[in-house]
């Protein structure tokens, strides 16, 4: 009788916590373009930024607050890639971008619809990115790039769910200079980034 009780106690304990806390995964397609702005380089003439593709995979948790507002930490690896062209007086050179990082966003949640089989909902909160590795390399490697450990952003966004498969769309705005040049080289560069991920929520909500 007593196992019988503590049994349907963490039975109704397990069906409350998935009532308040969701994990999933997700992954998907990342497009980012770094914007480069005051180069030390008298000789460079123009510098024209254009987006590269990457990629990101990882996980997410939804925990509900009250009301339609859940709290949404993620942990995810992301490729970002993106070119750089220079115009000197004898031609162009072209730098090639490639920064990995794992992401940790802090969002805010809100549940627009929820029909229970299918939901739409808004996301938005600041991120923080901590280099993994990077080999990018400035004008045709005469300097090694080098990247900040950790920088900061801002992200906004939403998506649809289908039982528990979702896509979700976010842009990221890039908050601070994410490079550190070099000894001879310095420059201000930011990230903003563009993602579109499909999601599995594995259990909860």
């Amino acid at each position: 009788m007593f196992i019988l009780a503590a049994v349907a106690m963490l039975a109704s304990v397990a069906s409350l916590q998935a009532q308040r806390l969701a994990f999933g995964l997700k992954a998907g397609y990342s497009s980012t373009q770094f914007t480069t702005d005051n180069l030390s380089i008298p000789t460079v003439s123009g510098i024209k930024d254009d987006a590269g593709n990457g990629y990101l995979v990882g996980a997410f948790a939804r925990v509900k607050l009250f009301g339609d507002l859940s709290l949404q930490p993620e942990l995810y690896y992301a490729k970002k890639k993106g070119e750089a062209t220079y115009t000197f007086a004898t031609g162009t050179e072209t730098q090639e971008i490639d920064i990995n990082s794992w992401n940790i966003p802090l969002l805010a949640h809100f549940s627009l619809i929820d029909l229970k089989l299918l939901r739409v909902y808004a996301v938005t909160g600041p991120v923080v990115s901590i280099l993994s590795s990077n080999t990018s390399v400035l004008l045709n490697q005469s300097y090694k790039e080098s990247a900040k450990s950790s920088n900061w952003g801002y992200q906004l966004g939403g998506g649809v769910e289908v039982w528990k498969i979702g896509v979700d769309a976010r842009y990221e705005w890039g908050l601070n200079n994410v490079a550190e040049g070099t000894d001879d080289v310095t420059f201000d560069r930011k990230s903003n980034m563009f993602t579109l991920a499909l999601t599995y929520r594995i259990f909860g909500l």
